[in-house]
């Protein structure tokens, strides 16, 4: 009975190991599997994140260099009259600067969208960096005006980065209905 007893031991003791090698693989396999998730989790992470960075960096370089050449630090617009039964509006324009070059005039470039009808007004200069003056608009249009500066000798800089708009047709007309 001994010699039966351990064989059955043997016996056994050899299904314990074929189980634990088996579960072990198993336990491998589900390992590797969670691993190579978890890597291409984490490969995309960087990717998403480095593309983020890339993007954002670019956008702030592209802003900050934007803002270093805007001259413009401020525009603003009343309306000074309103004229509905000849489409007429007068508005008080300021325009503040943050720089300007000594002995330059100041103008507004005014024209209708989508065409080049193009009006100029010069600024008349309000204090150190600040300038004004009023124009006459018509309602049933919308206008994009640019800020220049002309400087004796014949040169010229666009002061803003950005294209300014005034909407009167919208907002006279198309909000209205």
């Amino acid at each position: 009975m001994t010699e039966r007893r351990q064989m059955l031991i043997i016996i056994l003791l050899v299904i314990n190991a074929v189980l634990i090698c088996c579960f072990g693989i198993l336990v491998v396999k589900q390992l590797n599997e969670k691993y190579d998730m978890l890597s291409s989790h984490v490969i995309s992470i960087n990717n998403s994140s480095v593309h983020y960075l890339e993007n954002n960096i670019t956008e702030r370089i592209k802003n900050e260099l934007d803002e270093r050449y805007n001259l413009v630090e401020m525009t603003d617009y009343k309306f000074a009259r309103i004229d509905a039964d000849n489409n007429q509006a007068i508005l008080d324009f300021t325009v503040k600067l943050k720089a300007v070059s000594a002995n330059s005039r100041i103008y507004m470039v005014f024209s209708e969208m989508n065409t080049n009808n193009v009006q100029e007004v010069e600024l008349v200069k309000k204090d150190s960096l600040t300038y004004g003056a009023s124009v006459e608009l018509n309602l049933q249009k919308n206008y994009q005006y640019d800020v220049i500066e002309r400087v004796d000798g014949g040169g010229q800089a666009l002061l803003n980065t950005y294209r300014q708009y005034i909407n009167l047709y919208d907002q006279f007309y198309v909000m209205r209905v």
